[in-house]
Formats: structure tokens, C-alpha cells, sequence
């Protein structure tokens, strides 16, 4: 197996299928555990346990709990079910009610990459687990970067059992529970085999990272919370960039929350944009034109009611759905879901136009080569490719935080989060991004809090390009630059200074060679 290619995903209620619920209940049929030979039901000792899809899809009639799941091939082979809920004087509290990996799966962070899907960078109260599986609770620690401590646990249990009444079936009036200084666990009646519970804690445990839930008797699970305030652990480069690599997964889900609005001012320019784009291109009525990466279809609408034909292109499923729904009139565009890396289109164009961040999006070169490679692909002889991309020389003149990822990674926990994707779109502002200048690539922890979902922060990374940079990138593949030049939404008709605050993205002119 290859893990670098397991996919993990929040799943929304529209897609709570019959044949996903049923290949969830499957899943932990055959991989949650066993019944111990403790078992006061004796018919049921020695066999595994087992969750019919009736139960399963109990879980999901509450409307505070969410799915998240883990992909090998679109197959399921680890999920979790969370629980979030606002606490009065608190805020928000996260509790995993489900976690299950496949057995094959297991030991190779899989659990933990699932809990870190569902809270990322979010600035939670608490995150919780009742689990008798050490590995589980360790993926929580890890996920939130924090210890589960029994000392913090019993100064808190009062309210975290009452949560826990008040929205989880297993969760009874009467619940027995021991918290203290030295053990944090419940009594859920709850009998899954321990036979293997001491030989786990022999793998979990080292001189730095001590056991502190204590023992856990038959029929008892542990109960691990850790808290916002508390000290984060470091944890190894490996380790983050895999967190890194589940983030960006999670990011598109976000992006597809977010509700693109006049606040963000650089959308306001359509028509100058358009203006530019028809006399440069030298565009003329029934012209084929490709917008990769369209957005909600600003310029693919503006350039259709001018009489061209327009395809494009997002792999942000609301945005097309956004953009088709807006559609009516004489001119419609069409709106593609897909990957502009990979997509093929029936014919080539006069005019292909790849603006703001959709080069860059991809911090490894080869995924933003590839975009160009389509590009250069897509375009008939002498058509026009109008890119831009974000421009380091900018970001780095302006930047006020460095650092060196391969030497102290944990030092991106110090970014401070924003709105700014959400809100104006300025991702510029110096207070709210880190340059790795090893690798050049661009940090920031964007929260995003638009939709019905909760509020979610996430540490998006991006590429920005010197001139130098992109136009060789252009030139790789077949394109023969025009000019280049540094400007801002406003005016692309301006050369901006290349550091200047004002010269946010380099415009390239390409002709097909």
C-alpha cells in the first residue's frame, strides 16, 4: 500500500448513502475488535464485535456529529465519527465517538491522520476520545499536539460527562467514571477484549512519553481529553508534513464553504480584466477560449456574453455548481468539475486564460508544470495564454516571519490565524504568512467559518514565483513569452516595482510556438 495515496475527507450528510453506510458498518464488523471472554453475554465472547447499518445510521440523526473517513482506492479503510458542540463558558469540544482502522492499516498513523482531518489547526476548547485501544488515544495526542493528562481530565470531568449525557447514547445518567492524578477512565459496559491491551502499551510507551490513563478493568474504557491551553508537543518534520499533506486535502472541502463576495476586492475588476483579456488575446466572436481554474465563472460569463466560446474549468465542485446555476441568457459558458492537470478537451483554443493562484496552488513543481503542460496542450498555433501568479519578490521583501522547515518545523504552531481568505482575499498581509527559505514555500492558518459546517482552521502552503522563475517555467514547456510584467487586480495594463505592495501577481503573455 501506498500511504501517501490514502485520501481523508470530511463526508456531508447528501452523501450518507446506503452503500456507504453499509461499507462503514462492514469495516467494523470485521476490524473494530472482539468481545472479551468477560462478557457477562456469553454467546457473544471470542466473537468480533459487530455495528449493523440500522445502528450506524442512528449516529447520524444527530446533527452535531459529522463523518470523516480514510481512502485507499476509494476504499474505506478507516473512519471516525465526531461529535462538536458548544459549551456555555467553554466553546467548542470535540469528542470521537467512533474510531476504526482497517487491521492491515493499523500502526501507520492512519488514526491519527483521520482525528487530524476533523480538527486541523482549530483552536478548540477540547478534544476528546473514549477509546480501550492505547493506539487511539496516542492519535489524539498526536493530532493535537498535546498530552492527555488525568490531572486536567478530573478537574474537568464534571461538565465532560454531563456533554457526554446530553448528545452520546452510551454516555447514561448514572455513568460510573474514575478520574485523578493517576487514572482517567469509564465504565461504558463496554466488554472488547483486553488481552492484547498490555503488549500494545509496551509499543506506546518510551522514557520521554510516559503512560498516564492508568489501568483499565474489564468492561471500562479510557477517557483522554486534551485542552487548548495546554503546552504543545514537538513533534518530528516527517510527522508534520504528513499532518501537512492531510491538511491540503481537507482545504478543498474548505474552499468549497467559502462564499466568494464583493468584500473581496480583487473579484471587482471583471470587466477591466475582460477588457484586457479580448484585446490581448485578440479575441473575436465564436473564438474557442479555456478558463483554467474558473472560479465561479466571473470571467468565463463576462467573455461569453461578448459572443466567445468559452469552457472552464475548477476543481471546486461548488464553484462550477455555483457558476452553472448562475447561468442564463443568449451566452452560457460551460462549466467542467475537473483537474486542469489532467483535463482533455474535444478542441484546441485561440485563447487560454490561468489567473491568480491556480499556478502556485501546488507547492511540488511537477503539479504546477503539469497545468502549464495542458495549457500548452490545449492551445491552437500562435493562441495567446494569459497566467499569473503570485509574486515572491513581493512576499519576501515585505515577509516578517522565516524559517527553516527541515530544521524547526514546529515553529509553524506560532502562525497566526485569519480570516483573510474568507473576508478580503488579501493573502499578502506580512502579519499572517512564513517563508520557508530553504524551499521558498508560503505558510499561513486560514480559518474558514462560512457554510453549514463548523468552523475549521488550516494550514494552507503555496508557490509563488519570481519573474525569472515562471517565465522559465513557460519557456519549459512549449510556450514563447511575450512579456511579463508585475501588477495588481486594478490596473494589469501597469508595470509595478517588483517588490512594491501593489505588484501581488506576475502576468505573463505566452504565444503556442
Amino acid at each position: 500500500m501506498a500511504l501517501k495515496d490514502i485520501v481523508y475527507e470530511q463526508v456531508t450528510p447528501l452523501l450518507f448513502t446506503n452503500d456507504l453506510i453499509a461499507e462503514c458498518s462492514k469495516l467494523y464488523s470485521e476490524h473494530y475488535g472482539i468481545w472479551s471472554e468477560e462478557n457477562p453475554v456469553a454467546a457473544l465472547r471470542g466473537k468480533n464485535i459487530r455495528l449493523s447499518t440500522e445502528k450506524l445510521r442512528e449516529w447520524f440523526t444527530n446533527q452535531k456529529s459529522h463523518l470523516y473517513t480514510a481512502k485507499d482506492n476509494n476504499k474505506i479503510i478507516g473512519y471516525a465519527i465526531a461529535l462538536r458542540v458548544k459549551v456555555p463558558y467553554w466553546g467548542w469540544v470535540s469528542w470521537v465517538t467512533q474510531l476504526v482502522v482497517h487491521a492491515e492499516y493499523r500502526n501507520k498513523d492512519i488514526a491519527k491522520n483521520i482525528l487530524y482531518s476533523i480538527w486541523c489547526e482549530s483552536s478548540n476548547y477540547a478534544w476528546g476520545i473514549i477509546s480501550a485501544n492505547p493506539y487511539a488515544i496516542r492519535a489524539l495526542e498526536k493530532a493535537t499536539r498535546r498530552r492527555a493528562s488525568p490531572k486536567l481530565i478530573h478537574e474537568k470531568i464534571e461538565r465532560i460527562i454531563v456533554v457526554g449525557k446530553d448528545n452520546l447514547p452510551y454516555i447514561k445518567a448514572d455513568i460510573e467514571y474514575c478520574a485523578n492524578s493517576s487514572a482517567a477512565r469509564v465504565n461504558t459496559n463496554f466488554f472488547v477484549d483486553h488481552s492484547h491491551i498490555s503488549e500494545t502499551l509496551k509499543r506506546v510507551i518510551t522514557d520521554e512519553v510516559p503512560w498516564l490513563l492508568g489501568e483499565l478493568p474489564e468492561g471500562w474504557e479510557w477517557i483522554a481529553f486534551t485542552f487548548n491551553k495546554q503546552e504543545q508537543i514537538e513533534l518530528s518534520a516527517l510527522e508534520i508534513s504528513e499532518m501537512l499533506t492531510t491538511s491540503e486535502m481537507v482545504n478543498r472541502q474548505a474552499y468549497e464553504r467559502m462564499q466568494l463576495s464583493s468584500n473581496q476586492t480583487w473579484m471587482n475588476n471583471t470587466q477591466e480584466e475582460v477588457d484586457f483579456i479580448v484585446r490581448e488575446c485578440d479575441l473575436r466572436e465564436n473564438d474557442v477560449v479555456y478558463d483554467f481554474g474558473c472560479g465561479i465563472g466571473r470571467h468565463a460569463f463576462a467573455l461569453s456574453k461578448r459572443g466567445m466560446a468559452v469552457t472552464g474549468i475548477d476543481y471546486v465542485k461548488s464553484n462550477i455548481n455555483r457558476a452553472t446555476q448562475s447561468k442564463g441568457g443568449c451566452y452560457n459558458p460551460v462549466f467542467i468539475d475537473s483537474d486542469c492537470r489532467t483535463i482533455s478537451l474535444p478542441q484546441k483554443a485561440k485563447a487560454i486564460i490561468c489567473l491568480y493562484d491556480v499556478i502556485g496552488s501546488f507547492i511540488d513543481e511537477d503539479s504546477n508544470r503539469k497545468i502549464l503542460e495542458n495549457i500548452a496542450r490545449h492551445l491552437q498555433e500562435e493562441g495567446t495564454a494569459l497566467i499569473s501568479v503570485m509574486n515572491f519578490e513581493t512576499t519576501d521583501f515585505h515577509a516578517k516571519h522565516h524559517f527553516e522547515f527541515s530544521k524547526s518545523p514546529n515553529i509553524l504552531l506560532n502562525i497566526a490565524a485569519s480570516q483573510t481568505m474568507e473576508d478580503t482575499g488579501n493573502i499578502f498581509n506580512p502579519d499572517y504568512y512564513m517563508i520557508d527559505d530553504e524551499t521558498k514555500i508560503v505558510y499561513r492558518k486560514e480559518r474558514f467559518a462560512q457554510g453549514n459546517d463548523l468552523p475549521v482552521e488550516l494550514i494552507v502552503r503555496d508557490k509563488r514565483y519570481t519573474a525569472e522563475e515562471i517565465e522559465s517555467l513557460c519557456s519549459q514547456v512549449g510556450l514563447r513569452i511575450i512579456y511579463s510584467r508585475y501588477v495588481n487586480a486594478r490596473n494589469w495594463n501597469v508595470n509595478q516595482e517588483a517588490t512594491s505592495k501593489a505588484a501581488k501577481e506576475i502576468l505573463v503573455k505566452c504565444i503556442k510556438a
